[in-house]
């Protein structure tokens, strides 16, 4: 190999993209377009869940006293995650067989429409228990809204990307969900400012019903793009497939179980960070609720800003090769923050969780391009997307409550770091597995390359 080729992602990843050296001026539209509708996609997400914590319970169960009108109002909350499998499959569907551009543009809209509407919801005192029932389908409709756009802006990026640029296009999507994390917070600060009973009354609506007019932007934005070059070649040619999801089961098996295993390092830290620190560090280090949620703050910036920065080197060293490093690193940022967490000093605190946002972007930033490169085009949407929603569903959902249960049954955090430690290494098995996957997975693939120069960091290809 030579020091050039050296410099590039996997083989997999240049053949994935050969089709997607655009000029700048479209990369950087589709840039925009992608990030700032997943943007949107996540800040109505996060939105969602902070309001949960801060006012459902009050508005939409008013009935359920302290913990349990809480639980209640946070499990409306989950139901997305149970949620987004469901619209992974229904999207992906229409991204293998309508086009990317088309399915990203129906995400934002339900995201949009099904936000702007519990804006407008009457509450409990209004119309009674249908209120709670209505806010339970618009969250529905979020998580299957979020579980169509992950995977889609993922492709709309990379395949549009270039041989040289895949981790830094896929980066700067995945740096927007640390970004719609801060910005949500940040709107809900800002409205618990508002004076007496304000916010309680009307003021929690004032983001609900902001985010509608952000939404046309982005879906403004989105109807401009131009449509994967990928997609348009396996269109041309005829070979889009009538039920892409039964032909992934059929042909690419391997594949899909390593997809779902690469990002579960990163799915599960992450989310105990956001989730699991407010109330270990409310409730046991004796941080207020503030300084909580400052801290998840200045990690998430930390994260956002450099996730690109990571994406740059992973397009010099090479994806999988930053990911494998990544890994480890992140266990040992992770192992660092579950000790600064329970020192019960601030000050302490930050250093670990601006530690584990500065590792962030090691796996994040490259977390698309490798994605991508595990299936052909005509079945990369429905590939990358439901499998992202099922990392999900394994790695997040269950993470807060089981790191919960083990501290409470074990008194120690070694047991957390002990379940870090498992998501790492499965992690670690996929990626090391990874290169032979995608050494046959990708062939006949519409963008690729001659399939006779077929190899992925030394492994031959397989015919």
């Amino acid at each position: 190999m030579t020091r050039a080729a050296a410099r590039l992602p996997s083989s997999s990843v240049r053949r994935l993209l050969r089709t997607g050296n655009g000029p700048m001026k479209q990369r950087t539209k589709v840039v925009i377009g992608s990030s700032f509708g997943t943007f949107m996609e996540y800040y109505d997400f996060f939105l969602y869940g902070l309001m949960a914590a801060l006012v459902f319970d009050k508005i939409f169960f008013p009935n359920y006293e302290g913990a349990t009108g809480t639980l209640l109002a946070l499990g409306t909350f989950a139901v997305a995650y149970v949620a987004r499998p469901l619209g992974s499959i229904i999207f992906s569907h229409i991204g293998d067989r309508s086009g990317r551009k088309v399915a990203l543009f129906l995400t934002l809209a339900m995201m949009g429409s099904a936000t702007f509407l519990i804006g407008l919801l009457p509450t409990y005192s209004n119309i009674g228990v249908i209120a709670p029932v209505l806010l339970i389908v618009l969250r529905v409709l979020q998580g299957i809204s979020a579980g169509g756009e992950s995977g889609g802006a993922y492709l709309m990026s990379v395949e549009h990307a270039g041989e040289k640029r895949a981790s830094l296009m896929g980066s700067w999507v995945m740096a927007t969900t640390p970004f719609a994390f801060v910005g949500a917070n940040l709107t809900v600060l800002l409205t618990t400012l508002l004076p007496g009973d304000a916010f309680l009354a009307w003021g929690w609506r004032i983001p609900f019903l902001f985010s509608g007019v952000l939404v046309v932007i982005g879906m403004v934005v989105r109807s401009r793009l131009e449509e994967s070059p990928s997609f348009t070649t396996e269109q041309k040619r005829g070979e889009l497939l009538r039920l892409p999801i039964a032909y992934l089961f059929k042909n690419h098996r391997s594949s899909f179980i390593v997809a779902v295993l690469l990002p579960l390092s990163l799915t599960t830290t992450i989310t105990l960070v956001q989730l699991f620190s407010i109330s270990y560090g409310t409730k046991v280090a004796e941080f207020s609720q503030r300084e909580a949620l400052n801290l998840i703050l200045i990690m998430m910036i930390v994260a956002a800003f450099g996730t690109p920065l990571w994406g740059v080197l992973g397009d010099r060293v090479g994806p999988r090769k930053l990911l494998m490093a990544g890994v480890p690193l992140f266990f040992i940022a992770a192992s660092m923050w579950l000790w600064a967490l329970q020192s019960h000093s601030f000050g302490i605190a930050v250093i670990g969780f601006v530690l584990i946002g500065t590792v962030y972007g090691t796996t994040a930033a490259v977390q698309p391009a490798l994605l991508a490169a595990l299936f052909p085009a005509r079945v990369r949407y429905t590939g990358v997307a439901v499998t992202s929603s099922l990392t999900t569903l394994i790695g997040a959902a269950p993470a807060p409550i089981l790191a919960t249960y083990l501290v409470t049954m074990f008194n120690s955090l070694l047991p957390v770091l002990f379940y870090v430690a498992v998501a790492s290494v499965l992690s670690l098995l996929a990626a090391t597995v990874y290169p032979r996957l995608t050494s046959h997975s990708t062939q006949g693939s519409s963008d690729l390359a001659d399939p006779g120069s077929d190899a992925v960091e030394g492994v031959p290809s397989r015919a």
